[in-house]
């Protein structure tokens, strides 16, 4: 076995530190402009802009005022959330980088839509497109600076590789059944939490309320893919969620292999759900990462390749295994 590398210590109070920086610097910023504009601007405020250029939205001044400071505490919340899940050093440098890019973004637009209309009404308001491309600007500089000032340590042990199967001491005519539940990770949390708050704070600054459904959507999705059942007997595997879709079942016959894997859910799969792999020696592999950790993965004859994260994978990898190469069912 290889000797594993040493860990450097993790500096996450550091890492915590950048990631909040611009979010806070953004919210302080906005908040000291709108004050210093505040009777040089109509009540209420031009939200949105239609294709003409003419404004077809508006919000008050107070909604806006509120949205500074809780658009900040959502992005600083989200990323502490992240980067208190995550030990991978590429994981958090993009948590950072994340974070100040989308935030640089988000604060530009709104301060540049507010600042145009000082000194007009706001029905003659007129907000420039090419705004944007500066706010993409800014926000590219931004995210650059924060991902090349994120420290990087070493991470805990050697690589993972897959760990083969041994079969379980399991009788010729024993029936086993192994089941686990698995809920999803803080960070899934974090980012169904400050999408939903995005979303609900953009519609109410714009009066689009029909945004609210891309909420229900993302709630939705949240609730299908909060909690799966998985289950190994004679039959195979069985993933279900806990509102029992969606569901995969992957019998016996269909089985050329079973392994253990470690899995870092956003390094590998670039996110939580129902996921597919992008990297590594999980390219191309497809199925539930609720969160990091132990997974079983499975070779199926037909060549597809399919994982789910779930505590105990060994025993398991190991039941199948024995199930495998005893060839039955339940039904036998």
């Amino acid at each position: 076995m290889g000797m594993s590398p040493e860990r450097s210590e993790r500096p996450t109070a550091f890492l915590v530190g950048i990631a909040l920086a611009v979010p806070l610097l953004a919210t302080i910023v906005g908040l000291v402009l709108l004050g210093t504009w505040w009777h040089q601007l109509p009540d209420p405020l031009a939200s949105h802009w239609g294709a003409g250029g003419a404004a077809d939205g508006f919000t008050s001044r107070t909604a806006v005022l509120a949205a500074i400071p809780l658009i900040g505490a959502v992005f600083a919340l989200v990323a502490a959330v992240l980067i208190r899940v995550t030990d991978d050093p590429t994981t958090c440098a993009y948590v950072v980088s994340g974070t100040a890019g989308i935030s640089t973004f988000l604060y530009v637009l709104i301060l540049a839509a507010v600042g145009v209309q000082r000194g007009v009404t706001a029905t003659d308001s007129r907000f420039p497109g090419w705004w944007a491309a500066i706010a993409a600007g800014i926000a590219v500089v931004s995210a650059a600076t924060a991902y090349l000032l994120t420290p990087r340590w070493s991470a805990t042990g050697e690589a993972s590789q897959p760990t083969s199967a041994v079969p379980l001491p399991v009788g010729a005519t024993e029936r086993v059944v192994w089941t686990r539940s698995v809920l999803s990770g803080g960070a899934f949390e974090a980012l169904t939490v400050s999408g939903v708050l995005v979303v609900a704070v953009g519609a109410v600054l714009t009066n689009q309320w029909w945004m609210l459904s891309v909420a229900g959507i993302i709630v939705l999705i949240f609730v299908v893919l909060r909690g799966m059942r998985v289950t190994v007997d004679a039959e195979g595997l069985s993933v279900r969620s806990v509102v029992r879709w969606p569901r995969v079942e992957i019998p016996v016959s269909d089985i050329a292999a079973a392994q253990v894997v470690e899995v870092k859910a956003v390094k590998d799969f670039g996110g939580y759900g129902y996921r597919l792999g992008f990297r590594g020696e999980l390219k191309g592999v497809k199925g539930f990462v609720l969160r990091s950790g132990e997974g079983i993965l499975v070779d199926r004859i037909s060549g597809a390749r399919e994982i789910v994260v779930v505590d105990d994978a060994k025993t398991a990898v190991r039941l199948l295994e024995t199930y495998r190469l005893r060839g039955d069912s339940a039904a036998a």
